[in-house]
């Protein structure tokens, strides 16, 4: 198993630059090929020496498992093309070796947008939600590991099975991943466990923060300027990471010169630089080493969330408000997480003008935008302000283009909308509509989607009695058989 983004990194640290066509310069490397950074990559980490004819022996000689993780962390589109086409490459010659191995790439949908191997390759795998026995496995054996009693085992699941009846907290709970973050803050906050991403991983980096100074007097004297320079670093390494001539990585000379920088900008003595570095590396543990050189966020999300929480303290200057702020990260598919981190950091007296900002750009919101603004409304962010949430549902729903982009959304990530998320509002706009005789599939889609069936027969009943004997009557007669109500009636 080998991270792409370090295959990336490889591919960057060895290329060439040349002069192109339009007088720019290209960047080229000698030797890009996946298989070449195999073997390196297995010569370095096990200390022995392995060239490219002993690696082709062993793919001649036996199946292997091939586990390349991470496409999604190579940012910069032209490097990733080079990424997926050595992957191509690769794959052919192992295929090609007909012994049952076997190549698997992970990466998060990038729909189309980036680069990706080909489909004539590999076979697309889309990961389902955790099943309810799988996350109660899960549950157990977390307890089992942090050595919890049957009390308080009992009550973890007994608080996580209540939660677990809101639709925005069970859909912080469909991967592993989130599971990991859940399963703590329920140990130890109960049943005031927050909802919302941002206040789950703001208080699920509490819990470190509060462990260490209680137990390290170095964090306790310089704790807040280790929470300042903490999102400092994640925004320079998420920004960096667009770069191809850039890596996520930084050496630990490099981390404690950018903390320097930091903590000059903020008119802070640095000598404390090296400090903060080891606060951030060995004690809250948001920085890892793999390679004993380089470090990196340890978690890509925890990552998102700090430069996120970088971007909402930023002060408002030269017109830079959040609303604007979050315009634009929506409009970059690299940034979606963070925009949703970020959106989490907005006050409620700031969502109107956040709605505003999206509806007067609507129309030239890239795919990415629509999905955003579609994401940040199944997270719940708009939901203390009904009037902007409603808005932005209208937006989407005048805009055909845009509702077919978030109704293949919704398919592919599960992303519905609670019913107080908007989710009761999109299904009685979408019937105003199809009462107006607007027959569409993408809104009978989304319509079926937020409403259960007996509801749109109880909604539909009194509109057909009404119609009988006009001309009306074949239309709700069809739109009940599009819904396939006819079991219910």
């Amino acid at each position: 198993r080998v991270d792409l983004k370090d295959y990336a990194s490889w591919i960057a640290r060895g290329s060439t630059r040349s002069r192109n066509d339009r007088g720019g310069q290209t960047r080229h490397r000698a030797r890009p090929s996946l298989k070449q950074f195999l073997a390196t990559y297995l010569t370095e980490t096990t200390g022995e020496a392995l060239s490219m004819d002993t690696l082709d022996d062993l793919l001649d000689a036996m199946p292997m498992f091939v586990g390349l993780d991470g496409l999604d962390e190579v940012a910069d589109p032209v490097l990733r093309a080079v990424v997926a086409t050595e992957i191509d490459k690769f794959t052919s010659q192992v295929v090609a070796q007909r012994n049952a191995s076997l190549v698997v790439v992970t990466t998060r949908p990038s729909f189309k947008i980036l680069p990706e191997p080909t489909s004539e390759l590999f076979t697309p795998a889309h990961l389902l939600p955790l099943s309810e026995a799988l996350k109660n496995q899960y549950i157990d054996k977390w307890a089992g590991v942090y050595r919890l009693t049957g009390e308080a085992a009992g009550e973890l699941q007994d608080i996580y099975k209540e939660r677990s009846k809101e639709p925005y907290f069970s859909a912080l709970t469909e991967n592993p991943m989130q599971m990991t973050v859940i399963l703590p803050l329920i140990h130890k906050y109960g049943t005031a466990t927050p909802r919302g991403r941002t206040r789950l991983y703001e208080k699920y980096m509490d819990l470190p923060f509060a462990r260490e100074v209680d137990k390290n007097s170095q964090i306790l004297a310089y704790q807040d300027q280790l929470e300042e320079v903490t999102p400092y670093l994640a925004w320079r390494l998420q920004s960096e990471a667009e770069d191809s001539r850039r890596t996520r990585t930084y050496t630990k000379e490099r981390m404690v010169k950018e903390i320097r920088h930091f903590l000059v900008e903020i008119g802070v003595a640095t000598d404390m630089a090296d400090d903060l570095f080891t606060g951030a590396w060995q004690r809250i543990w948001v920085l890892t080493c793999k390679d004993q050189v380089h470090f990196e966020f340890d978690v890509q999300s925890v990552r998102e969330y700090f430069a996120a929480k970088f971007l909402a303290n930023l002060s408002e200057k030269d017109g830079l408000s959040l609303p604007t702020i979050l315009l634009e990260l929506s409009r970059r598919e690299y940034w979606a997480n963070t925009t949703r981190f970020l959106a989490g950091f907005i006050k409620t007296n700031a969502l109107s003008d956040l709605a505003d900002a999206f509806i007067e750009n609507f129309d030239v919101l890239t795919d990415t935008g629509y999905r955003a603004v579609w994401a940040l409304l199944s997270d719940g962010i708009f939901k203390p302000r009904p009037i902007p949430q409603s808005r932005l549902i209208r937006a989407i729903l005048t805009n055909p283009h845009a509702t077919n982009v978030v109704a293949d959304y919704m398919d592919s990530e599960s992303a519905r909308l609670p019913p107080e998320h908007g989710g009761r509002e999109l299904v009685n706009q979408i019937r105003d509509r199809m009462q107006a005789h607007e027959d569409s599939p993408v809104l009978r889609r989304l319509e079926a989607a937020h409403s259960p069936l007996t509801d749109f027969v109880e909604w539909w009943r009194p509109h057909l009695v009404t119609a009988i004997g006009t001309a009306d009557a074949a239309f709700w007669l069809t739109q009940a058989e599009r819904r396939a109500a006819g079991s219910v009636l």
